[in-house]
């Protein structure tokens, strides 16, 4: 794992394979982030290439921009029945808006795969991307997104540390 930015600590709880790489396959995988990926609060775009097993749990997430539930945005690449998808707290932490590429965009087992997604917070609009192509969309929270956490995970849901991600999950961007 790797820091481009120089400007987070990663704390790491991965299963290390003998070729040298590591695997995402249960809730104990995950790396933990501090520092200001997690408190982005305005416009955001997160990313990552993921290559999902079967799942595990409803959730797969990639990204979660917290550690406490309804704060932040969480990038998932499975959402229940459906493909990827992201979800962002509103301003107060008391809702949500949940944007998913639907059940015909389920990426289980189909290898390498890029997904995406992006807010603008002056009018709240979130896009779905997945292999380049916008596949949902939706409007959400204006503003700034409500967050109380400075800890991101990799891996791993926020709000229930048993939906954790199946499979490599190879880059992950995040900026706003």
């Amino acid at each position: 794992l790797v820091d481009m930015t120089g400007n987070h600590t990663i704390t790491a709880s991965l299963d290390y394979e003998t070729d040298g790489t590591f695997t995402f396959s249960d809730s104990s995988d995950y790396a933990t982030v501090t520092g200001d990926i997690a408190t982005i609060k305005g416009d955001i775009t997160m990313s990552g290439w993921v290559n999902l097993g079967s799942r595990n749990g409803p959730h797969q997430t990639i990204l979660a921009q917290s550690l406490t539930y309804r704060n932040g945005m969480a990038l998932m690449s499975a959402y229940h029945g459906h493909g990827p998808a992201v979800w962002i707290s509103n301003s107060d932490g008391t809702g949500d808006t949940l944007v998913t590429a639907g059940s015909s965009n389920v990426i289980e087992n189909a290898g390498i795969t890029h997904v995406a997604a992006t807010r603008n917070s002056s009018n709240g609009h979130l896009r779905l991307y997945v292999n380049g192509a916008v596949v949902s969309s939706g409007t959400g929270v204006t503003g700034n997104l409500y967050n109380t956490t400075s800890v991101a995970q990799i891996g791993r849901e926020y709000h229930s540390s048993g939906y954790g991600h199946n499979g490599p999950i190879y880059n992950i961007l995040a900026y706003n």
